[in-house]
């Protein structure tokens, strides 16, 4: 990334959450400004981009997961909901992993929190299916794996989805990278349990 694109992310991130707040429940605005904040962030994190507005991210985050799981929606969005879910899961993914001390704001949040990310990687799960491999399932599964990882610990996250869709090729490779990926990251606590051979 260039330094006049790097300059130019907070502005950007600054403007779509100010879209989110204005309209908190248009969902196909919600479910698009994820994505969007996703992509910025998935980039790296840098100096230009302070933790104060990471941490707003990731609360717009875990309020549009909310939001998608507990607003009654209905008709042409129930779609959107379900995007919504898995772009807000993916937002939560993209921050931690590029800043991993903020995994202690998710903890914070407890088990309503813990709940939220354990459901909406249930819903990808079982919609995967057995004896293939897609790409796409692959990549969503990897960010709900690595954002639950934030939440509840890699073993738990990992070790027991491995244990609960195991058979699932899909499943089994997103749990490897996810693995691969959150030992990259090098936050200490994490690493240490990956270590001690308590995941896969």
């Amino acid at each position: 990334v260039s330094d006049s694109s790097m300059v130019g992310k907070p502005p950007c991130l600054e403007a779509v959450l100010k879209a989110m707040a204005l309209f908190p429940e248009n969902v196909a605005l919600l479910q698009n400004s994820c994505y969007t904040l996703s992509t910025i962030l998935e980039c790296g994190q840098d100096p230009v981009v302070k933790e104060e507005q990471l941490v707003a991210c990731l609360q717009a985050a875990t309020q549009a997961l909310k939001f998608a799981g507990d607003s009654d929606i209905s008709g042409y969005y129930v779609s959107h909901a379900s995007l919504l879910r898995k772009e807000a899961v993916r937002l939560v993914a993209a921050i931690c992993n590029v800043a991993p001390q903020l995994g202690h704001v998710l903890s914070r949040q407890g088990s309503e929190c813990m709940e939220r990310l354990s459901n909406a990687l249930m819903a990808v799960a079982e919609e995967t299916q057995k004896g293939t491999r897609e790409t796409h399932v692959e990549d969503m599964l990897r960010f709900h794996l690595q954002a639950l990882a934030w939440v509840a610990g890699p073993s738990a996250a990992i070790a027991g989805s491995l244990q609960r869709w195991g058979a699932k090729l899909s499943v089994v490779a997103a749990a490897a990278d996810s693995t691969s990926e959150l030992m990259r990251r090098g936050h200490a606590p994490m690493v240490e349990e990956l270590r001690q051979g308590r995941v896969g």
